[in-house]
């Protein structure tokens, strides 16, 4: 018991304390495994990917991947809530924040019945990015479109990967939500560039 609210705090510290963008890094294309057993595949950062038999390898990498995702998504929201020139803007972010604050603890709870672990201790954030020109509001919404953009496909590549039931049907219930606030960061996209 004392381990899970240790476990509960870190992440919550986390969430409140870091607010960053997931590397390049933590970002990179998630490696396919060939799934044979005692063979590995060269990821691509050049190291060995462990074979997909190896029980939860994969699943708890693809699930580590979006809880960073969902931790950017709540950090972004919440900096759209505040900074956002647009009540659109401001809704979309308050949107984000309950959305991906829902969608992992979904996960986390997954991964706790599958026993994976998907902590983020010792990962590298760095502060988010939305330079460039235009305004703060067009800057937000098309990296939102790329970032979802980027977990789509991400969802979509482990599916056609994995054989696992479980996990597929988990990535099922999370991809509609990434599509639609792919599709709403789109709209506010489309919206700014007609002014």
């Amino acid at each position: 018991m004392m381990t899970s609210i240790v476990r509960n705090l870190i992440n919550t510290a986390v969430i409140i304390t870091a607010s960053a963008w997931v590397t390049s890094a933590a970002r990179a294309e998630i490696p396919v495994p060939t799934g044979d057993a005692g063979n590995e595949e060269q990821g691509d950062n050049g190291g060995s990917v462990p074979p997909l038999t190896e029980r939860g390898a994969f699943p708890a990498a693809v699930l580590g991947r979006l809880h960073l995702a969902n931790i950017q998504e709540i950090m972004m929201g919440k900096r759209a809530e505040k900074k956002g020139q647009s009540k659109d803007l401001r809704d979309f972010g308050s949107l984000l924040v309950r959305d991906h604050s829902a969608a992992d603890k979904r996960l986390l709870a997954f991964a706790k019945r599958q026993k994976l672990d998907v902590s983020v201790t010792g990962q590298t954030l760095e502060e988010p990015d939305v330079e460039g020109t235009g305004t703060f509001d067009e800057r937000f919404a098309k990296r939102m479109v790329d970032e979802h953009e980027k977990s789509v496909a991400d969802v979509k590549k482990a599916k056609e990967t994995s054989t696992d039931d479980a996990f597929n049907t988990f990535l099922d219930s999370i991809l509609p939500m990434l599509l639609h606030h792919r599709d709403l960061a789109q709209e506010l996209v489309d919206k700014y560039t007609r002014r």
